[in-house]
């Protein structure tokens, strides 16, 4: 099991901010990057934290990820905008359209923004507090890569498409879910492996498709959804929302 590491959380940020701006990326976006990855690490979502951060830079020396992108979101609508993200960091793409959707809603009662060409952008929730921080209730929506087999089948062909929403709660705390359709998400499973651990039964199907507790045999095979054919259903709609009407891969 390797050792886990205490730091402050401006510690932690300022090495993350100073690690993108090594591999290019600019002061503001990085400031959004870092924000987003520590902000999911401090609500417990370690699995979208820092975790993440060197298969991002991986991608960026690769060029998987644009570091630099230009991002203009187009109006479609009077209360509708798209954006081309320019396969940017997905942070830096999905915090613009949020502030998008604000800025409409704002001026029409409803916002909507839907991004394409964009890459992972960690924790949906990071989208919904923004929105609730601004006043507004949110919905937030992403398509994700094949890892997860319809109800009942053994091949991987659907995502675990997070759906995120939220609501102010005044003087109280908000209302903020965010949830996969799966039973768990692949990245809970990467840290049950990086932790030498075992992951409950009912997880994850092994690469033959039979069930498994070893996280490693996990990431070879697929996850399960969540409550049977209602997850199946769940990660069909945010395909749809996510990649279809957004003109995104999917």
């Amino acid at each position: 099991m390797s050792e886990r590491v205490f730091v402050e959380h401006e510690e932690a940020d300022a090495f993350a901010k100073a690690l993108l701006a090594a591999h290019g990326v600019p002061k503001k976006d990085a400031a959004t990057v870092a924000a987003c990855l520590v902000r999911a690490d401090l609500r417990g979502v370690d699995t979208h934290g820092l975790t993440r951060l060197p298969g991002y830079l991986d991608r960026v020396r690769r060029g998987l990820i644009n570091p630099r992108p230009r991002l203009f979101p187009k109006r479609v609508a009077p209360a509708a905008a798209a954006l081309d993200g320019q396969n940017g960091f997905g942070f830096v793409i999905g915090t613009r359209a949020m502030a998008e959707a604000i800025s409409l809603a704002r001026k029409s009662g409803i916002g909507i923004a839907s991004a394409r060409r964009s890459t992972h952008f960690g924790m949906a929730a990071s989208y919904v507090l923004q929105a609730l921080d601004a006043g507004f209730v949110a919905l937030v929506f992403t398509n994700a890569s094949r890892a997860m087999p319809p109800w009942g089948g053994r091949e991987a062909l659907l995502g675990t498409s997070p759906l995120a929403a939220g609501a102010p709660g005044g003087k109280l705390a908000p209302f903020v879910l965010d949830m996969s359709p799966a039973v768990a998400a692949r990245g809970k499973i990467r840290i049950a492996e990086k932790r030498g651990e075992n992951i409950p039964l009912g997880y994850a199907l092994d690469a033959q498709g039979r069930p498994t507790t070893d996280p490693t045999e996990a990431l070879k095979g697929v996850v399960l959804p969540i409550g049977g054919p209602k997850g199946s259903g769940l990660s069909m709609l945010m395909d749809i929302f996510g990649g279809v009407l957004s003109g995104a891969a999917f």
